[in-house]
């Protein structure tokens, strides 16, 4: 006797499945595959990096710097089989830290510019990303990936390949220092 349960893939897996063929088509260097996983994920691999960082110029750049190293994990055959969000989003993590190191903006972040150099917003703006600056790299990437764009703590933990309790507990810890760090105004 058949059973009249439907074994049509459910939207999730079908979007896996043509997420992996993309990837798929993508390791074989195809050029539309490429282009659309860059259209895709430019987006939102932007607004992680800029929620680390307040230059504008520094995030092109870096977001630029994120696809070049995909292509090149390509053509070495090191490119990720699965969970290219993630592979992108820890890149352009360790590439913003390099760039802090590189720049010592990490530091320099604790000094703000003169009045005359920006509004009201900007000074808020300046206030937040020095407090952000301020906590583990570990919670900056977090913060970034969690509130970037919306997402839910599951996925958040899917992409950081993390389990998601371990994550609940990152991200109160890193909610209490920002808190703190901007003198209680979070």
């Amino acid at each position: 006797m058949r059973s009249s349960r439907s074994v049509l893939p459910s939207p999730a897996t079908a979007s896996e499945i043509e997420a992996a063929d993309l990837l798929a088509r993508a390791r074989r260097l195809d050029r539309n595959a490429l282009a659309l996983l860059h259209q895709t994920h430019y987006p939102e691999v932007y607004r992680y990096v800029s929620f680390r960082l307040p230059d504008n110029d520094a995030c092109a750049k870096i977001v630029a710097q994120v696809f070049v190293h995909f292509l090149a994990a390509l053509r070495k055959r090191r490119a990720p089989r699965q969970n290219l969000p993630g592979w992108l989003f820890r890149e352009a993590g360790s590439l913003v830290d390099e760039y802090l190191r590189k720049t010592g903006k990490a530091t320099a972040a604790s000094t703000p510019p003169p009045p005359d150099q920006h509004g009201e917003g900007e000074s808020e703006r300046f206030h937040f990303y020095t407090a952000l600056l301020r906590l583990s790299t570990d919670q900056q990437h977090f913060l970034a990936m969690r509130f970037s764009q919306p997402r839910a703590l599951s996925e958040v933990a899917q992409l950081m390949d993390r389990p998601e309790e371990q994550l609940r507990v990152l991200q109160q810890r890193a909610l209490a220092a920002l808190h703190v760090n901007l003198g209680g105004q979070l």
